[in-house]
């Protein structure tokens, strides 16, 4: 018992098999090693074989004991595209696939998960966090003011500013987004719904958003959006 309360904690961090996403969340994952933090670096398959074949990326990981990559079906057949107008099918396949065989690694996996920290878009880490009762922290990719613009959308919404419909001006002030009134207006939260709001930002991403008070914690990317 005191050899294992002495243990470093253990922490399954599980980014959207996206490369962007996987990128932010293996530079979270190597600070959180340089800290002495075990991690298990959860990605999917297909991801995983294009990170070995094309980086050096256990060479980078190598030199960190408490580290180890893991990887896990996102849904898909090898073959699928997974290409950027087929999302709503990788995150449907996700939460009918994944889902399920991710809450069983949780329970699996030795040394046991102390928390996981879970792509803020991946809603159902959450759920599976409270489930199996391991803390989850969402970490977004994005600004702090894109999530923020994000997660004040049904706001917008129930405001009359969105969506914007045919010829209406397109770079009209928002200002249903507290601490942004001023400057949030052609930004691609806006263009997300400018016909309407039956896409992938427009349904998905504001339910991830709004699940983000459930975790302990929320890790946001530090960016800079620039208006050209």
């Amino acid at each position: 018992m005191e050899n294992r309360s002495n243990s470093p904690p253990h922490v399954l961090i599980f980014p959207l098999p996206f490369q962007g996403h996987v990128n932010s969340m293996l530079k979270l994952a190597e600070l959180l090693s340089l800290a002495g933090i075990n991690i298990t670096f959860l990605n999917s398959e297909r991801n995983h074989k294009l990170l070995v074949r094309y980086t050096n990326i256990e060479d980078r990981f190598a030199k960190h004991p408490g580290f180890r990559f893991q990887t896990i079906s996102d849904g898909l057949p090898l073959d699928h595209p997974r290409s950027g107008d087929q999302l709503m099918e990788i995150f449907d396949a996700m939460k009918l696939i994944t889902k399920p065989l991710f809450k069983k690694l949780v329970l699996e996996t030795k040394p046991p998960v102390n928390c996981i920290i879970g792509d803020g878009v991946l809603g159902f880490t959450g759920d599976v966090a409270i489930e199996v009762g391991v803390p989850i922290i969402y970490f977004r990719t994005v600004s702090a003011c894109s999530f923020w613009a994000y997660f004040s959308i049904p706001d917008i919404i129930e405001g009359g500013q969105l969506p914007i419909r045919g010829n209406e001006d397109m770079d009209r002030l928002i200002t249903k987004v507290p601490g942004m009134e001023t400057f949030l207006s052609p930004l691609e939260q806006t263009h997300s719904y400018s016909t309407h709001s039956k896409t992938l930002k427009g349904q998905y991403c504001p339910k991830s958003e709004l699940s983000a008070p459930r975790s302990i914690a929320l890790g946001l990317s530090k960016s800079t959006y620039k208006r050209s």
